[in-house]
């Protein structure tokens, strides 16, 4: 399939007939694995054993050619921490069958390994983490948040329906991919750093003044970006800027796409704080 059907949903992770991408709208194209995905996730939210619901899952996006393609989805650790939590008890993951860090060294760059041993079923899977793929304060808890989705991933089999941990979707926003024009089918993948930022979320300042916030971010930002910076108090335009930067950096990628582009338009001018009553 090369487009968006037009079809009348119950779930939507975020479905756009057109995408936002570098200042212009494209086309959307959807890949049969996606498909896949988005019917095993509406599965499991309208199951309602694991507690799921559509915030949990966003649409992982790979340019190709002049279309933005749909190759599957995304499911957040929490996501993941809510599905571990309604597994069989011999599915669930245990953290004793972890092993220590082990480090390792790969082309010149050094990185940390845990192996993930179930004696259970005799399951093997590893996470990893490099410089490459690890920018934060946090590598041992990020090594174990690894190793831990990718487990219940496998573990439930959301895996083989092409829903990703969103820290290994991230190696995948990283992948060039090439499309079948007549299925929408991801035929190949080449690795390239630069495709990573090709692939980010985009959102136009219009649309950003509407989006109202999916994740907890709420907790410090409120219901909307737009409005956070429409109720500012005089003096604290400094503050809610540094508050939005760290969302346009963190949380839901529609989220922070949204605080970025509230945050272009405060640079432009397009966007100000409230004006000072004399």
């Amino acid at each position: 399939m090369s487009n968006t059907k037009k079809e009348t949903i119950k779930h939507n992770f975020g479905e756009k007939s057109k995408e936002y991408y570098k200042g212009a709208e494209i086309e959307v194209g959807v890949s049969d694995k996606y498909l896949q995905s988005r019917k095993k996730a509406c599965e499991m939210i309208e199951s309602e054993k694991y507690g799921l619901t559509d915030s949990d899952f966003w649409i992982l996006k790979n340019k190709a050619g002049n279309k933005l393609y749909y190759t599957g989805l995304i499911i957040s650790h929490q996501g993941v921490q809510k599905v571990n939590d309604h597994l069989e008890d011999e599915l669930k993951f245990k953290e004793e069958y972890c092993s220590n860090p082990i480090p390792f060294e790969y082309g010149g760059k050094k990185g940390l390994m845990m192996e993930y041993r179930d004696k259970r079923d005799g399951l093997l899977e590893y996470g990893e983490i490099s410089e490459d793929n690890c920018k934060n304060d946090y590598p041992y808890a990020m090594l174990l948040k690894r190793t831990f989705d990718r487990v219940v991933l496998v573990k439930s089999k959301l895996k083989f329906y092409g829903i990703y941990g969103e820290d290994e979707a991230e190696e995948f926003k990283a992948n060039e991919v090439v499309v079948n024009d007549e299925t929408g089918e991801v035929i190949e993948e080449t690795s390239t750093k630069e495709q990573s930022e090709e692939t980010q979320y985009e959102m136009s300042i219009e649309e950003a003044k509407n989006h109202k916030l999916i994740s907890g971010s709420q907790k410090l930002v409120g219901t909307s970006p737009y409005k956070f910076v429409s109720d500012c108090k005089p003096g604290k335009e400094q503050m809610a800027k540094s508050i939005l930067v760290q969302f346009a950096t963190q949380g839901h990628p529609q989220d922070a796409a949204a605080c970025r582009a509230i945050l272009k338009g405060l640079e432009q001018g397009t966007i100000n704080f409230p004006s000072v009553v004399s």
